[in-house]
């Protein structure tokens, strides 16, 4: 048989060292976890359904939150800029921000950031041979919340990272396309934190058809020539028509 009261005093310990050891700030934003811990263990064992532990594993937790809320509030601006980014949510802004910093005068170019991140495409090349190009292991936290923002960037509508997260992973698997929408958004944060005045604007999902229009032509071209045609392209000619009464 099950204790329910056991059971529920498990699923504390457990929600307590999970974010003990997975969140983000390993001083945990200088909050006593450990004291944290025994002040709401007291409440245990007056928990009387599991709606009861469920509030006291929030509340738990909120400490957290509350520090976070207290430590970003010189950046609230800078946090709702970032805020605007398809997949980036308040929690993914902050820890980004944390990882970062306000300072890009270190980083010459976005892709010198990313490369600190290490979320481009690695370069292991032998003897004239391409080998893999998989990732460094670099900051795991903000690695973390970066592919967070490029999965949850996959699910918004009509934006170009969401299309940018199909065209990968039609050829690389989600995985991968995740991580190349993770290493996008963390490039447009740096150009958000380097100039106050700019503002993120959405291009849209159109964007691969109106710049990939060649490529997608020999593509096509490609495909139709294993199926045994033969077929020559030429541009249409668009002609206006505008109306109107004399």
């Amino acid at each position: 048989t099950v204790n329910p009261v056991e059971e529920w005093r498990q699923i504390f310990n457990d929600a307590w060292r999970l974010e003990r050891d997975y969140f983000y700030d390993p001083n945990m934003h200088g909050v006593d976890w450990k004291k944290m811990k025994k002040r709401y263990e007291a409440f245990l064992p007056y928990m009387a359904s599991r709606s009861d532990l469920n509030y006291i594993i929030g509340e738990m937790i909120a400490e957290l939150n509350d520090r976070i809320e207290k430590l970003t509030v010189p950046y609230a601006s800078l946090i709702e800029k970032l805020c605007e980014i398809p997949g980036v949510s308040q929690r993914i802004a902050q820890v980004i921000i944390a990882e970062i910093g306000v300072d890009m005068e270190q980083f010459p170019t976005a892709e010198h950031l990313a490369s600190w991140a290490s979320v481009c495409p690695g370069n292991r090349e032998s003897g004239g041979k391409r080998k893999s190009g998989r990732t460094r292991q670099g900051n795991v936290w903000l690695k973390s919340v970066l592919v967070e923002a490029g999965w949850c960037a996959s699910r918004s509508k009509g934006t170009f990272l969401a299309a940018r997260f199909r065209n990968i992973s039609r050829r690389r698997g989600g995985k991968r396309a995740s991580m190349a929408v993770g290493h996008t958004i963390l490039k447009i944060a740096c150009f958000l934190i380097k100039d106050e005045q700019t503002r993120f604007r959405e291009i849209g999902a159109e964007f691969y058809e109106t710049n990939a229009k060649d490529r997608l032509a020999r593509q096509l071209l490609k495909r139709l020539g294993k199926l045994g045609y033969s077929v020559s392209i030429q541009a249409a000619e668009i002609v206006s028509y505008f109306g109107g009464c004399e």
